[in-house]
């Protein structure tokens, strides 16, 4: 398997066939930027409910021509067969658009408008609506999903819902050039980007919010905080908390956390948007076969790692290389560079590899990819996946 694939298949798995299809189109152009709009259509006779997608990316995405992509989300290409639920994905200027968060959310407007005035011609159940947004896409769908007023269930994935009390020596997003860029870097700018500062009492759609014990980029008490100030205007919340997982965590590659959320979030589209209960054992058993090559091997012999492995640079800020040899020696480096040369052992299903006071547990994956996580905080719980190196 390329190891690319790896990173990619969260969003279109390789081995599963699919009946959506997908649509892209653009909604205006604004300031000389196109802004695009992906639609995931599933087959048959709608109407269909809809959930809208606000990307994430630290506002950092697309190029000073062209805005970043309009992601339909992690989770999308997975169940909008299996749910017969329309996803769309809303592209947005970002800080290499000169944008703002004023502009971002009036981005957000004009797609959801956009989109609504062709609601027949997709489909569409404008009464069955749902908002998504991961990290940085968390402020503006939590703000802008309370202006919508048949909206029904939002899901935040490491999302920032208080930007006052953000706590930088625990959250690195947004720093202080981000939100000065984004205009967000007075009180109250801040609050009126922060969904917390919004709520209704019983106005508040069913809410579900994903966050990592390991999140250093966004601390994992905005979530918890924005459940409890949910709560007290009368509204449902819950928090799917997952131990030691970093932020990104919904990805393929953390197989427990895919699998629990995907399922959770199909259970809300019965409950909340009205889909029929058969998705709910469908996309179980689908998750439960093409997650099956990310769980981990229960036993691991010494054979299957022996050889050399490499992480692409591109995956990391360095070129990451490891050799494990016959005579129980594991020799690592950084751009080519040698900096480790110590001895390992086998435990089950674990490589053991002891550098001073930092030990590295390498583990391998069913479909053959090795992995260890990282233990530097800002990095704390990140897989650091190693393909083999094939000799000449």
């Amino acid at each position: 398997m390329k190891f690319l694939k790896l990173f990619l298949v969260f969003q279109l798995f390789q081995s599963y066939s699919w009946a959506y299809e997908v649509k892209t189109e653009v909604v205006k152009t604004v300031d000389g930027f196109a802004l695009p709009i992906t639609i995931l259509l599933p087959e048959g006779e709608g109407p269909f409910p809809v959930v809208f997608n606000v990307h994430g990316g630290g506002w950092n995405g697309g190029t000073t021509t062209q805005v970043p992509e309009a992601s339909v989300g992690d989770f999308a290409a997975t169940i909008t067969d299996e749910t017969q639920v329309i996803h769309v994905g809303i592209g947005y200027r970002c800080k290499l658009q000169n944008g703002t968060f004023e502009k971002a959310m009036q981005d957000i407007d004009a797609a959801f408008k956009w989109f609504s005035k062709r609601a027949k011609l997709y489909q569409a159940d404008m009464k069955r609506v749902g908002f998504t947004g991961g990290s940085a896409g968390t402020p503006l769908s939590s703000v802008y999903m309370q202006t919508v007023k048949d909206c029904k269930l939002y899901i935040g994935i490491n999302g920032v819902y208080d930007l006052p009390k953000r706590d930088p020596k625990k959250s690195s997003f947004p720093d202080k050039k981000t939100a000065h860029l984004y205009k967000i870097d007075t009180e109250e700018t801040m609050r009126n980007a922060s969904a917390v500062y919004h709520l209704k009492p019983n106005k508040i759609p069913y809410t579900l919010l994903v966050h990592g014990t390991y999140d250093h980029t966004i601390d994992i008490k905005q979530s918890q905080n924005f459940q409890k100030e949910i709560e007290k205007k009368e509204g449902k919340c819950e928090l799917l908390s997952f131990e030691k997982i970093p932020h990104g965590l919904l990805r393929t590659y953390y197989p427990h956390v895919y699998e629990t959320t995907v399922n959770r979030i199909t259970e809300l589209y019965v409950s909340e948007l009205g889909v029929d209960r058969k998705a709910i054992d469908l996309v179980n058993k689908k998750l439960a076969i093409e997650l099956e090559e990310y769980r981990d091997l229960k036993t691991l012999s010494k054979d299957k790692i022996l050889g050399k492995w490499s992480c692409p640079k591109k995956w990391l800020q360095d070129a990451l290389e490891v050799t494990f040899t016959t005579d129980n020696i594991v020799s690592i480096k950084v751009n080519d560079q040698p900096i480790v040369n110590t001895a390992y052992h086998m435990e089950n299903e674990q490589v053991i590899a002891k550098v001073g006071n930092r030990k590295y547990a390498f583990r391998m994956q069913k479909n053959g990819v090795l992995y260890y996580y990282r233990t530097v905080k800002q990095a704390e719980g990140r897989k650091v996946m190693f393909e083999k190196k094939t000799e000449n």
